[in-house]
C-alpha cells in the first residue's frame, strides 16, 4: 500500500496497481519533461509500463503481477516482410506512413512533438504492423495488442487511438471499432 502526497516511481518492468482512492500519475520523459497524465479509475486495476513517473495523491496498492488484459484476435498475416524498418521524422502529409520497399516509416514531426507517449506508441506499433498487414483494421488490432502487452491500460489505448483516428473523417469508423474492442475491458 502506498500513501503519500507525491513521489517518483521508476519501473524497470510493467507493474499492476489497484487504486484505493484518488491518484494522479504523470509520465516523465525527455530529461524530466512531463509528457502524459493518467488518472486511474477507482475500482479498476491498472498497469504502468516501464518508465519514470511522478505520482501525486497516491492511494494505491501494488499488485503481485501486472493486470492480464485479454488480447484481440488477429488474423494470419497477409504479408511476411522480414527485416527492420528505419523511422524518419519530417513534414509528412497525414500522421505517418510506411514505405515497404525502402523499409522506412515516415512520421510527421509536428504531430509527433504535440502528442503524448501513448499516442506515439500507437503510431509506431500501427506502422510497424504494416510490415505484416495491408489492412488498417488489422494494424489497429496489432497495435492495441502490443500496447496491452507493454502495460498500457485499455483506457489509455482508447484515448490514444480515438485522438489519432478521429483527426481524419475517413477514420471515424475505425476509431469506433477500436474503442468498442478496448471498452469491453477498459479500466
Amino acid at each position: 500500500m502506498v500513501n503519500s502526497d507525491s513521489f517518483t516511481l521508476i519501473l524497470k518492468d510493467k507493474m499492476g496497481f489497484s487504486p484505493m482512492g484518488e491518484t494522479s500519475i504523470f509520465v516523465l520523459m525527455n530529461e524530466g519533461d512531463i509528457v502524459e497524465f493518467y488518472n486511474p479509475v477507482l475500482g479498476y486495476d491498472f498497469n504502468l509500463p516501464s518508465g519514470t513517473y511522478i505520482i501525486f495523491g497516491a492511494d494505491m496498492h501494488c499488485l503481485p503481477n501486472p493486470v492480464d488484459f485479454p488480447l484481440n484476435a488477429v488474423p494470419d498475416n497477409e504479408l511476411r516482410i522480414e527485416g527492420d524498418a528505419t523511422v524518419f521524422f519530417g513534414d509528412v502529409e497525414g500522421t505517418a506512413y510506411i514505405d515497404r520497399k525502402l523499409m522506412e516509416i515516415h512520421i510527421d514531426s509536428s504531430t509527433w512533438d504535440g502528442i503524448g507517449l501513448a499516442e506515439r506508441d500507437y503510431i509506431l506499433r500501427h506502422e510497424i504492423a504494416h510490415l505484416s498487414f495491408n489492412t488498417e483494421t488489422y494494424c489497429d488490432l496489432l497495435a492495441e495488442n502490443e500496447m496491452l502487452e507493454m502495460g498500457y491500460n485499455p483506457s489509455q489505448i482508447v484515448t490514444a487511438s480515438d485522438y489519432l483516428l478521429r483527426c481524419k473523417a475517413g477514420n471515424i469508423e475505425r476509431a469506433e471499432m477500436s474503442n468498442n474492442r478496448m471498452k469491453k475491458h477498459a479500466r
